[in-house]
């Protein structure tokens, strides 16, 4: 019987042991968005700090798992709307509400996050202008906001304070809103648009537009997609990147100004693992940690100098180790490996703005002194780290216990 005892004793130890051993805390990817006259980063810790023309500090909100911002062609003081996705799946919404985009069933504006009403088991969240987009895990799509141009993609033209569904979208695993348009991934691999099309931002050979999801044509095979103000663009499962619709600046980087109705290529690029469509220019991430950019850089948002309109792509300068980039109305953003937050192009003050980085600087710490951090850069490993010291003196208090225990009862 002592022997039984002895014996359950030691499991219980050595079970306690492994579980302490075994936990480990789960954190947020960390990501930068880019709007019209404000920029945020999420952290890794899941909270959300922001900096622009409304202010500069951290939102009393946690548990954030994804952000999205817009803001082009409106002015100051309707500076943009955002959209938050938490942890548990709920949707968070705060900033301009003309057209209803915070999706809460009224007009009115606020700027503080609330929760979108009626949305359960989102995975993605997209802000356009002056409309949105939620993906739930199912696979479905729901807009809510601005439909003048069938941007909610509900067959209609009415605006929506609420969110409805978009029609005939099923196995979703990617959504992105850009001006007046929005982008749909399937799960296959292709691309399905809708919305206002005057440039061939849909990207199915026509400028007509659509009220409901038409499928992207001559592409297939994608792993990303991003909308920007009036072009789309897609990363392929083999690292390349094609774009199509408005070109005027050169966003869609084959080297030339004239719109593509259909996806083309867009040159020199290979090996990339992100993408970003912004206003008028457009950035990327490759497999070696390089930022490229090309398209408009009136303002030096393609971090490139004053290039004004490179319309092949070409490497950011002074950033390596690159993991996030937000390409936004007339600025860029971006995160590098040790959690430094990295911005370029406009400064965000109220127009006409002649304050601007031609080349990438550090975010200052807006609610204190150094720069603001995405995370913790990680800390060298050491043969004899705390962690390592706690460990091994638990299990010598483990063993001098079983030694104990058994001599005790034999």
């Amino acid at each position: 019987m002592k022997r039984v005892l002895a014996i359950v004793i030691t499991a219980l130890l050595l079970c306690g042991t492994v579980s302490i051993a075994a936990s480990a805390a789960i954190s947020t990817t960390p990501m930068v968005a880019a709007g019209g006259y404000e920029s945020y980063v999420l952290k890794s810790d899941g909270t959300v700090w922001r900096w622009g023309y409304t202010a500069a500090n951290r939102l009393d909100i946690t548990d954030v798992t994804y952000i999205s911002v817009r803001g082009e062609h409106q002015s100051a003081s309707d500076f943009s709307h955002a959209l938050m996705l938490k942890n548990d799946g709920k949707v968070w919404a705060w900033g301009k509400n003309t057209y209803g985009q915070l999706g809460d069933g009224t007009t009115t504006s606020y700027k503080a996050p609330a929760s979108v009403p009626g949305l359960d088991g989102v995975i993605s969240v997209s802000a356009g202008g002056s409309f949105s987009l939620a993906l739930k895990s199912d696979g479905a799509v729901w807009a809510w906001g601005l439909n003048s141009l069938g941007q909610l993609g509900d067959g209609t033209t009415t605006d929506r304070l609420l969110p409805v569904q978009v029609q005939g979208l099923n196995d979703i695993v990617a959504i992105a809103a850009g001006y007046v348009h929005s982008l749909a991934l399937h799960r296959d691999g292709t691309v399905l648009a809708w919305g206002g099309d005057s440039t061939g931002r849909l990207g199915d050979g026509t400028t007509d537009g659509s009220l409901t999801p038409v499928q992207v044509q001559n592409i297939s095979g994608v792993a990303a997609i991003s909308a920007g103000g009036t072009h789309s663009l897609a990363l392929l499962n083999n690292g390349t990147v094609w774009a199509w619709g408005s070109n005027a600046y050169g966003q869609l980087g084959i080297g030339t100004v004239t719109d593509q109705p259909l996806p083309v290529r867009v040159g020199g690029l290979s090996d990339v693992t992100a993408i970003s469509a912004g206003s008028g220019h457009c950035l990327a991430i490759k497999k070696n940690g390089t930022a490229w950019g090309w398209g408009n850089n009136y303002w030096g948002e393609v971090g490139v100098g004053k290039d004004l309109y490179p319309r092949t792509p070409v490497q950011v300068r002074d950033l390596t180790n690159v993991i996030s980039v937000a390409a936004g109305w007339r600025n860029s953003l971006a995160i590098t490996s040790d959690g430094t937050v990295w911005t370029w192009g406009s400064k965000h003050y109220p127009y006409p703005n002649t304050d601007r980085n031609y080349t990438p600087v550090r975010v200052k710490n807006p609610e204190g002194s150094g720069d603001l951090r995405a995370f913790s850069p990680p800390k060298p490993k050491t043969i004899f780290s705390t962690n390592v010291v706690s460990t091994v003196f638990n299990w010598i208090l483990f063993f001098l216990g079983f030694g104990w225990i058994w001599m005790w009862f034999i």
